[in-house]
């Protein structure tokens, strides 16, 4: 469920997005957590979960995986960029100047690499495939 927006980040509203469930008896609900709601191209809302990951490199990720395709075959990522997306920072470091990402989203999972030198920065997915 996805609350009403209460504030803007980034130019972008923020809105409560929290999993309820009823699997027997009552309603419960967890606590919830703030969610970055992005409008794409096609006029659908996702909905970007940052974590500990900045807001505004989070929208930068999201933005960039948007333009990219997925290896080996380059289908548009944008296709699994539906519903939700939670995005975290990788540990591992393969080269210099290398952040990696992994963004979770409703119907897959993409992985990607921002590599930046000299102020310059260039964004590819590595993987990515569907888990719905």
């Amino acid at each position: 469920m996805r609350c009403k927006p209460q504030t803007v980040q980034q130019t972008l509203p923020v809105a409560r997005l929290v999993e309820c469930r009823n699997a027997k008896g009552p309603w419960s609900c967890d606590a919830g957590q703030d969610a970055l709601l992005m409008t794409l191209p096609d006029a659908s809302v996702l909905a970007v979960l940052p974590g500990t990951v900045p807001a505004r490199s989070a929208i930068a990720v999201v933005r960039e995986a948007m333009q990219l395709t997925v290896p080996p075959f380059h289908a548009p990522a944008r296709s699994l960029l539906k519903d939700r997306c939670r995005v975290s920072q990788q540990e591992a470091v393969e080269f210099k100047g290398a952040t990696h990402f992994r963004l979770e989203c409703t119907p897959g999972v993409i992985q990607l690499t921002r590599d930046c030198w000299n102020d310059k920065c260039r964004y590819f997915i590595t993987a990515g495939s569907r888990t719905d």
